[in-house]
């Protein structure tokens, strides 16, 4: 038979029907004589503001960067970041190692994103090289030439489930992208980039090379001979990708959404899509996409249909 300890919890066996409101697991959970063990998972803050690091598990103990919390950090944790005038990054980024991490600048709004970070070094910002991390109401400025965003490495060439969200992406004229696989070769597999605001990349603010990938709802300023979504499946079974509901601004000679090829009928999602602003090319080597937008000096047209 179970019994209530004094502390207010049930200890022992219990046996017959059972209805709990809230149930906290000390070490190990038994359901029909199986063990189901349980890792608690933590959560971590960060206030670049405070004078010293703490232990990072208050926010009065808040450690002051953010590469210090993500060492503490275990898989499933979860890092919130205080509102700041604007964080440095160390030069060398920040490699994220720790499965499922999620890190998310507090009392953000999908309109406003009060937590900043900055880096002028030579890596990218973040490289995250496991899978079901999630990054989200961070703004970041990448000033080194390097992405912001990298995923993958030399050694991992797959990497599961990231999810970016509700960020704002500031490429300061330097940085080459916003998010990228490593050596744009990288199997970036069910990648989902949303509710996103690029400006300012060199290069493009998103590169696309994975499997099963989705980019929509971002709003993206492309510069002059720069592209804002650009897709390289380089491996056949790279496939089903879906953009959908973005928004483009275009530069003097800007390539809106650009494809390496033709996609195999069927593989992709393109719909939706506005493009404003003055193009080199709006969309480029594809016939599938349906009530995509562009609009120029004419007024709008409806492509690709």
């Amino acid at each position: 038979m179970s019994k209530f300890r004094k502390s207010g919890g049930r200890l022992g066996v219990h046996s017959g029907s059972a209805h709990y409101k809230n149930m906290e697991v000390d070490q190990n959970f038994f359901l029909g004589g199986n063990s189901i063990s349980l890792t608690s998972r933590n959560l971590w803050f960060v206030n670049s503001s405070n004078t010293s690091s703490g232990d990072g598990k208050t926010w009065d103990t808040a450690f002051i960067t953010l590469a210090e919390a993500v060492t503490a950090a275990g898989d499933f944790d979860t890092i919130l970041i205080a509102p700041n005038s604007i964080e440095t990054v160390d030069a060398a980024g920040i490699e994220i190692n720790n499965e499922g991490l999620r890190i998310f600048g507090a009392l953000s709004t999908e309109a406003g994103q009060v937590s900043a970070l900055k880096c002028t070094g030579t890596a990218a910002m973040f490289r995250i090289v496991v899978n079901r991390v999630e990054i989200g109401n961070l703004y970041m400025s990448q000033r080194g030439a390097y992405p912001t965003i990298e995923i993958g490495s030399a050694t991992v060439g797959a990497v599961y489930e990231t999810h970016i969200h509700d960020c704002n992406f500031d490429g300061y004229n330097t940085a080459t992208y916003g998010v990228t696989g490593y050596d744009q070769t990288v199997d970036t597999v069910q990648l989902v980039v949303e509710d996103n605001y690029f400006m300012s990349f060199a290069t493009a603010a998103i590169h696309s090379n994975g499997t099963r990938d989705t980019f929509r709802r971002n709003t993206i300023i492309v510069p002059t001979s720069t592209t804002g979504i650009y897709v390289a499946e380089t491996e056949g079974n790279r496939a089903f990708t879906c953009i959908v509901d973005n928004y483009l601004v275009g530069i003097t000679d800007a390539v809106g959404i650009e494809f390496a090829g033709t996609p195999t009928a069927g593989t992709l999602m393109l719909a939706r899509n506005y493009l404003c602003g003055t193009w080199g090319t709006s969309i480029s080597d594809v016939g599938g996409g349906c009530n995509n937008y562009v609009t120029d000096a004419s007024g709008g047209a409806l492509i690709n249909c």
